[in-house]
């Protein structure tokens, strides 16, 4: 699944004249092995995201534990701010 959203977010986007190109990074946490509340489980995606930002773009990384030391602090990730991971675009 995670395979078939990466492979079309590679495709351009029409905008009128100009194609526009899309990246993601899919960061992967599951209830209840990586967290029992909403906020937990953002926390654990955003760490995997990360991951995934570090091995390129347009890729998934699913959570795992020793992430947690891996990632940056929530005021680094906009998290902390707006209890969105990253609203600025990365």
């Amino acid at each position: 699944m995670l395979d078939l959203v990466i492979g079309a977010m590679t495709e351009p986007f029409d905008a009128g004249e100009r194609e526009l190109y899309v990246e993601a990074s899919i960061g992967v946490a599951t209830y209840p092995q990586d967290g029992h509340d909403a906020d937990t489980l953002i926390r654990n995606a955003d760490a995997a995201m990360y991951l995934a930002k570090s091995h390129g773009r347009n890729g998934y990384q699913f959570y795992r534990p020793e992430l947690n030391r891996l990632r940056p602090s929530a005021s680094e990730s906009g998290y902390a701010e707006t209890g969105q991971a990253n609203p600025a675009g990365t």
